[in-house]
């Protein structure tokens, strides 16, 4: 965030303070930008007792205190600057500022949004407010502010960045990777910049392009562990020995943040993973989750009450039979990591296809079809889908382009999907329970699905998944596809001709080839999908038996996983 910065220059208002007191405001700052920091907070506490009605002074007395971290005395002195002078813009921006740190990121919105009432064209202000919307995943209307930012200010590397990260999320990836090499352009010292080009290169599956990226972004030597996890999944470079010896060392590991820790870990386990040392590997994955969940508490009750109220939902729906056989969008749902970007893969080899990639599509759609809490809302979700989906398509596919949608958690939305989707088709990809949970735990997710830290909750999910989609089956089963990735790298061609041949399509034997696929993967599949279909991780749990006793124990207590305990 940016905007946070004191002013040395009083406001010359004679009726607020005398003069002689806005030169002490000035020497109270002057003392605390020469590091006297005792001195200055002195100073600015006796002219506090003094009631020093100076804005300026509020101002600047609150921004220090920001620094020292306390925050409700500099709000207030902040909000006592504004009614001295309502017009201070700058002190809206700083509350607002605070009031994100707490946490409280409406209000801030709010606080930001005063601020550019005031100077519409500020280019912090818009940067903040983009920042702001960023965080809400409102990606869209952040990328339009941090576009306007660029306009005002064409140096300003770090909204390229943030405009970047936005276009990540709109899975805009040949735009997210010019915008960062504008932003490096501009500063070429950011090793964050480096890390997060490396990011969307080896997203687009440039691996040896994002390796050498990753290095520079080591080279620069800061507490920045991002660029070792790049790496530590990178074939071309993980063997190199000086990137072996830094990650392994003692002393970058103590100069590291919690976070920056956790990247670190995930790499060494990957590392490990590699040479065989499942052991050291386990240990660290352990380590590196845990710390996750210290910051990023499990929102596996979150999910879990969702799904539930999804299924209560579903029984007062009218389900209407339709003859519409044509498949014009496809669903693939289930478990994270249980081979459903290899399934997506093998489907958009169809010319005809055009992946979404992992879009909230679906949910959005129905959470504005359902504001009015009536039912007969939930009619519109079709046209509410559609429409965002075609602005996604945009004009450059042909009108009978099919569409996958690989939100794995819209499982909780199929008897929405039956309904009101006639022309859709869901495929359920499965995989062995074990192995799944594994590689969850494995993947380090980067915002979403946060109960995958913790083996228990994976566990706890992974059950409630099962029990929903037996439901669903049950109920729609003409409508969903089963596909288990074990039975799929055991014998890639009998399943994927089963699954074509289910979708209504002719053959063609590009559907066996799906590592030769061009589309850019942003997921924690996006290395394994560019290799041709193989089974080296089945079973892969037994080599981290004892890490997933925790998840065996969950599954211990139902009937219905007693067949992997054997």
């Amino acid at each position: 965030m940016k905007g946070f910065s004191p002013s040395s220059k009083p406001i010359k208002d004679k009726k607020k303070t005398n003069f002689n007191m806005r030169e002490l405001v000035v020497k109270a700052f002057n003392l605390y930008q020469h590091g006297k920091h005792k001195e200055s907070f002195l100073l600015f506490e006796k002219l506090l007792e003094q009631d020093c009605k100076d804005p300026n002074f509020l101002s600047n007395y609150a921004v220090l205190l920001k620094r020292k971290g306390q925050f409700k005395k500099a709000k207030n002195l902040l909000k006592e600057a504004i009614k001295l002078y309502p017009k201070r813009s700058e002190a809206y921006c700083n509350i607002s500022l605070i009031l994100s740190i707490e946490g409280n990121h409406n209000e801030a919105i709010n606080y930001i949004k005063q601020a550019l009432l005031l100077d519409p064209e500020n280019s912090t202000y818009l940067y903040n407010y983009g920042l702001f919307l960023l965080r809400n995943g409102q990606f869209d209307i952040a990328k339009d502010l941090f576009s306007k930012v660029i306009n005002i200010a064409p140096d300003y590397d770090e909204a390229y960045a943030e405009k970047a990260l936005a276009c990540v999320e709109l899975c805009e990836y040949d735009e997210a990777e010019n915008l960062l090499r504008e932003a490096i352009r501009i500063n070429s010292n950011s090793p964050v910049y480096l890390s997060n080009l490396a990011s969307v290169l080896n997203t687009k599956g440039q691996f040896f392009d994002a390796g050498e990226f990753a290095i520079k972004a080591i080279n620069f030597k800061s507490n920045h562990a991002k660029p070792f996890y790049i790496l530590s999944s990178s074939k071309s470079h993980s063997s190199n020995q000086t990137f072996l010896d830094q990650l392994f060392s003692d002393e970058f590991e103590r100069g590291l943040s919690k976070i920056n820790k956790v990247d670190l870990y995930f790499a060494r386990a990957n590392i490990l993973h590699r040479q065989s040392n499942f052991k050291d590997a386990a240990k660290y994955l352990f380590k590196a989750n845990n710390i996750k969940l210290s910051i990023f508490p499990s929102d596996a009750k979150k999910y879990i009450r969702v799904c539930n109220k999804l299924l209560d939902f579903s029984n007062k729906i009218e389900y209407p039979i339709s003859n519409n056989n044509k498949c014009d969008c496809i669903f693939i749902v289930g478990m994270p990591r249980s081979g459903s970007t290899l399934t997506e893969s093998i489907i958009s080899m169809n010319r005809y296809v055009f992946d979404l990639g992992e879009s909230n599509l679906l949910e959005s759609s129905f959470v504005e079809s359902m504001v009015s809490q009536d039912i007969k809302n939930l009619y519109k979700i079709k046209s509410i889908y559609y429409e965002k989906r075609n602005r996604v398509i945009g004009k450059i596919k042909e009108a009978n382009t099919i569409t996958t949608d690989k939100q794995l958690y819209n499982f909780a939305y199929i008897p929405f999907i039956v309904s009101q989707f006639p022309g859709a088709r869901i495929i359920h990809c499965i995989r062995n329970p074990l192995d799944n949970i594994l590689s969850i735990f494995r993947a380090h997710f980067a915002a979403q699905s946060r109960y995958s830290s913790s083996l228990i909750d994976c566990a706890k999910f992974y059950s409630l998944h099962d029990r929903i989609m037996y439901n669903y089956k049950d109920r729609f089963n003409n409508k969903v596809y089963t596909l288990d990735y074990d039975l799929l790298v055991q014998s890639p061609e009998n399943e994927i001709r089963r699954m074509i041949d289910w979708l209504g399509w002719e053959w063609e034997d590009i559907y066996l080839s799906p590592h030769l696929n061009k589309r850019s993967v942003n997921t924690a599949s996006n290395v394994s999908v560019r290799s041709p279909i193989n089974k080296k991780s089945m079973g892969g749990w037994k080599k981290y038996k004892e890490l997933l006793l925790p998840a065996i124990n969950e599954f211990s207590k139902s009937d219905s996983y007693k067949f992997l305990l054997k």
